[in-house]
């Protein structure tokens, strides 16, 4: 998801791999949850968990490109080059957040 703060051009990267206009936040999630009936909506933020993530699989790439290649082909190798980096930017820059929403019904 976008931070509640994220200026809407510093996710158009990340927006325009996955073909998507844009994300949503935190705040428009827990807004649609209570709207669809749930109550005591709690958003327990594990954004801590992303940068990590992402410089890894970035790292893993890199590191193991060339064995990849023949598990899933050259063509999504190179998408996954161009796109992980977005994503290591985005997470360094505190542009997304990744968490659980809890709520009772």
């Amino acid at each position: 998801m976008a931070a509640g703060d994220a200026h809407e051009d510093a996710l158009r990267p990340v927006c325009e791999r996955l073909h998507v206009a844009d994300l949503p936040t935190p705040g428009f999630v827990r807004e649609q949850l209570v709207r669809l009936g749930l109550g005591q909506v709690h958003f327990e933020d594990l954004s801590e968990n992303l940068l990590p993530h992402y410089a890894r699989l970035s790292h893993e790439i890199q590191r193991n490109g060339e064995e990849l290649t023949s598990v899933i082909g050259e063509k999504y190798l190179d998408r996954l080059r161009t796109n992980l980096p977005l994503w290591v930017h985005a997470c360094e820059s505190s542009l997304l957040v990744w968490g659980i929403f809890h709520g009772r019904r």
